[in-house]
């Protein structure tokens, strides 16, 4: 994929692939296995679903809440304030920053924007984010068009602890 200006091109290779079935077997497929099979040893010995269906922390928990009565409830919005003594990109970074830490998340999933397509990775620093060959580095998913709404129930998994 071309990119404008001062920035190389990407080229989609071997390494990539690698962290294609890195990200996509243990990251989802198995967590998404491991949850609905947890789910249904909960359902053949009748123990209850969390009393609060609304924390979620895991991949288990996440299939519970898209389950209750509370998954078309409205989202609850946390602000942080931004460093103004940035520039806006690495602001933006050290808001990301700090919600990741408030929340205690694992690692960071981004889209990078090849217009009008975008490739998925994750990384576990920020600072990967900022650099562009970490950046491309860490993208697991050739570059093609935004996810469907649909594909956000496989990839949410992936993102939880």
């Amino acid at each position: 994929a071309n990119r404008v200006g001062k920035i190389p091109p990407f080229k989609y290779g071997w390494s990539h692939y690698l962290n294609f079935m890195r990200e996509v077997i243990p990251g989802t497929l198995l967590r998404i296995a491991g949850a609905y099979l947890s789910m249904y040893v909960d359902w053949l010995l009748g123990a209850q679903p969390p009393s609060d269906p609304t924390l979620v922390n895991d991949a288990k928990s996440m299939f519970q809440f898209y389950e209750s009565s509370h998954a078309s409830d409205s989202a609850v919005t946390q602000a942080f304030q931004q460093d103004t003594s940035l520039k806006p990109f690495r602001s933006f970074l050290s808001l990301l920053d700090r919600f990741h830490k408030a929340r205690n998340l694992k690692r960071y999933f981004y889209l990078s924007n090849f217009s009008p397509l975008v490739a998925a990775g994750m990384c576990e620093k920020i600072q990967d984010i900022a650099s562009i060959k970490l950046r491309y580095a860490n993208i697991f998913d050739a570059p093609g068009a935004g996810p469907a709404p649909k594909l956000w129930i496989l990839g949410n998994p992936m993102h939880s602890r």
